[in-house]
């Protein structure tokens, strides 16, 4: 009778012990084993994040953004460097050229005709607007102004500043922003970006500018006078300086 009894109490411990085991831990395995699965599905249909889990968030869609992401930029800096450098290198030995002319009183005539073109009142202030500033500059609005080179005006009219059209007779494309705002449409992206240059070196509101360059290349005390280039201001200056110091862009400074 004790044996039987004792086999008994066994026996009621070990379905206990059963039922416990699938009520709590079994079923909890089988969350585990599944959630990923389903998750993972629900990813890949509607190809974006709908489950709270991190493991799940943090895999193949982020690793996915960030290839995205960087072929973006490697396209934007395989079209941009090289121009920016032909555009800053020929506007550099034109202004050392009539830096030379100036010094040695020769070639007035062609002096008469680029302070009629900059829009100059003397041969300082014609050196002041002929001085190319740092490329580094250049790149970050680039960046900011085409979204890395994805903006509508950049892939369709080679715009890579936003720059507006001020004539009908200028190649341009509707901004889609206001009824009758255009923008210019560019042959190509070297001529974007000097008519960007010549903006700043002949746009009254760039005075403060072209002062500061005089004296300074640094391109983050430069910046902070780009902040009437757009609408919010100062924070403009702040996101300029945030894209060159996070990409480095001062490295293609000379």
């Amino acid at each position: 009778g004790i044996e039987r009894m004792r086999y008994a109490y066994l026996l009621s411990i070990l379905l206990i012990m059963t039922v416990v085991y699938y009520k709590y831990i079994g079923i909890k395995t089988m969350i585990v084993q599944v959630e990923p699965k389903v998750e993972k599905k629900i990813l890949n249909q509607k190809e974006e994040v709908v489950v709270t889990k991190k493991e799940i968030i943090q895999k193949q869609p982020v690793k996915k953004r960030k290839i995205l992401w960087s072929a973006k930029k490697k396209r934007f800096y395989d079209i941009m460097i090289p121009a920016v450098n032909r555009v800053h290198n020929e506007l550099q030995r034109e202004y050392e050229e009539i830096l030379n002319d100036i010094k040695n009183g020769t070639n007035r005539q062609e002096i008469a005709r680029l302070k009629r073109i900059y829009r100059a009142k003397s041969d300082e202030d014609l050196l002041m607007r002929m001085k190319p500033h740092p490329k580094s500059i250049t790149l970050a609005q680039a960046a900011l102004e085409s979204a890395w080179g994805t903006s509508k005006f950049f892939l369709k009219g080679n715009n890579v500043f936003g720059i507006h059209a001020t004539s009908e007779n200028q190649p341009r494309i509707e901004a889609g922003l206001k009824k009758g705002v255009w923008v210019r449409k560019f042959k190509t992206v070297d001529d974007s970006i000097k008519a960007y240059y010549m903006l700043l070196s002949r746009g009254t509101k760039y005075e403060a500018f072209r002062k500061a360059q005089a004296v300074s290349n640094d391109p983050f005390v430069l910046i902070k006078k780009l902040d009437k280039y757009s609408g919010i201001g100062e924070q403009y200056s702040i996101a300029l300086s945030k894209v060159i110091r996070h990409n480095d862009l001062t490295r293609y400074d000379d």
